[in-house]
Parts: structure tokens; sequence; C-alpha cells
């Protein structure tokens, strides 16, 4: 258990530097992964509601998920895009 804290520790060390050194590429990411996720997530969602695979009641919960899945990405995408030293 100790070893699993301490690469915890240590993930969570090296994450806090890496945010801070890469924090305006991070938030240029989420941003854009916001604005693509929110545009093809309604288009996806008119879709599945009209092919009935999805219910109006579960609409909601399913694009939520899918902004905050794009939100994630982009950000994700933004930081291991950064320039190599």
């Amino acid at each position: 258990m100790t070893g699993l804290l301490g690469r915890m520790h240590i993930a969570t060390l090296r994450l806090r530097v890496a945010l801070r050194r890469y924090w305006k590429r991070v938030a240029v990411g989420a941003l854009c992964g916001w604005l693509v996720s929110t545009v093809l997530g309604a288009f996806v969602l008119v879709g599945l509601e009209m092919e009935h695979v999805i219910s109006a009641e579960t609409s909601p919960f399913v694009g939520a998920a899918l902004v905050w899945s794009g939100v994630g990405l982009g950000s994700l995408v933004g930081y291991a895009s950064r320039p190599r030293t």
C-alpha cells in the first residue's frame, strides 16, 4: 500500500509541475475540445434519438458525458502536443 501511495504522490507532483508549466496549452485544448464536442455531440444526440437508440430522458446524461469527455480529450491533446525539449 505504501508503494502505491508513493507512486500516486509522485504522479501528483509531476501533474502539478506539468500544469504549472503548460496551463495555457491545456486550457486552449480544453476550450477547443468543448467547442468541438458541443457541436458534434448535438448532432450525435439528434441522430441517436432519431434511431431510437436513446430516449429523450437519457439524452441530457449522454450529452453531458460527450461534452465532458470532449473537454478531457481536448486538454489531453493540448498537453500531449507540447514541444519536445
